[in-house]
């Protein structure tokens, strides 16, 4: 538990993925997911990433549009979420962050309306 929490704060995350030896997606802790369990020091050292994982986890691969990635975080109500390969293997392959897509749709948009002006 601890580690967990020094990443959070470390490396200022919204949420950590869990994967286990063969690389695959097993959930996702966020930070509220954890806050609780934080405040409960002498208990906070059983606790593994593991079992704090939400294992319900809505994720993309890379075959799917930016647009797809928008809707999910939208309807899940995070700003990331885990891609996974399209093999079946369910292995981790990174993070999509919602403000990576909104400046490659802004990026886009400005080209096309460059290359329109020409």
């Amino acid at each position: 538990m601890a580690t967990v929490c020094d990443l959070f704060q470390r490396f200022n995350l919204s949420c950590l993925t869990v994967v286990n030896s063969k690389g695959k997606l097993v959930g996702v802790i966020t930070f509220h997911d954890i806050a609780g369990a934080a405040l409960e020091e002498e208990l906070s050292f059983l606790l593994i990433a593991k079992d704090m994982a939400n294992t319900q986890v809505e994720k993309v691969m890379p075959s799917d549009t930016l647009n797809l990635a928008l809707a999910k975080m939208e309807a899940e109500k995070v700003s990331e979420l885990p891609v996974v390969a399209d093999d079946g293997s369910g292995r981790l392959l990174g993070l999509i962050l919602e403000k990576d897509v909104v400046a490659t749709y802004e990026r886009e948009l400005r080209e096309r309306w460059l290359e329109d002006r020409i």
